[in-house]
């Protein structure tokens, strides 16, 4: 049987997922772009012409998502020691450091909060997570950003 999240908050249509060995993370997220992808073109030259050819490297943006706040800032405080995990100390020599990487899944839901897609992104890392304003609003749903970085992603349909 497929997974199929229920929506817990509707505020949001995305429900994202992080996993490796060190942690698992689950949040839901009010806002997101789909990263653009670009292919490197190679040039072949002829002895009159020069012409492009499609090349065998494709780049990925990153993956912005604008994430809702849980009261305890549990969410902002495992994606801030996501970053810290995976840069180097001055205590650790370079070498010694394995970056860890994560796979990430984005599951789009439908209005009554069933998935109908899921975005796999592979070898991901967090890049970025904004600052957290700590005010209190009656009026506002608290959100902060996050950049995810990715090697490569593919998309799968998830059956009703």
């Amino acid at each position: 049987m497929a997974f199929n999240p229920i929506n817990k908050s509707k505020a949001s249509s995305f429900l994202f997922k992080l996993h490796n060995s060190l942690a698992d993370v689950e949040f839901y997220i009010t806002a997101t772009s789909l990263p653009g992808v670009s292919l490197e073109m190679n040039t072949v030259n002829a002895p009159s012409l020069s012409y492009p050819k499609p090349g065998d490297l494709l780049t990925f943006g990153d993956l912005p998502l604008t994430i809702l706040s849980d009261e305890g800032l549990e969410i902002w405080t495992t994606l801030f020691n996501f970053i810290t995990v995976t840069t180097s100390r001055p205590d650790m020599i370079y070498t010694d450091i394995e970056t860890p990487s994560f796979e990430g899944v984005m599951y789009l839901l439908t209005n009554k909060g069933n998935a109908f897609k899921k975005i796999v992104y592979h070898d991901c890392y967090v890049k970025e997570v904004s600052s957290y304003d700590l005010g209190i609003s009656d009026d506002k749903i608290e959100t902060f950003t996050v950049s995810i970085a990715f090697s490569y992603c593919h998309i799968e349909d998830i059956p009703e």
